[in-house]
């Protein structure tokens, strides 16, 4: 069994010990960004049906990011509900 010795007390400790002074201010500079953002909000749904339009564009985006593609059937089910394909 392999196994994973994480020897910080705090994710503080951790940043302070392992991480330089440039990653650390990075993660400063990231973590107010979101500090200042509006918050996130989550759901989970059984049917995409009504979120369709807003959910392709983003397969999409992350299927042409991906080196690996495989035939998932979109095309047929998208023009289906009339959206575009690429």
């Amino acid at each position: 069994m392999t196994g994973l010795c994480i020897d910080y007390a705090s994710f503080d400790e951790y940043t302070k010990r392992a991480l330089n002074s440039a990653t650390r201010k990075k993660l400063r500079t990231k973590f107010e960004a979101i500090e200042r953002a509006d918050p996130l909000e989550m759901s989970i749904i059984n049917d995409a049906t009504p979120v369709i339009a807003q959910v392709y564009p983003l397969y999409l985006h992350v299927y042409e990011r991906s080196k690996l593609h495989f035939d998932t059937g979109w095309k047929s089910s998208s023009e289906e509900i009339n959206l575009p394909t690429k």
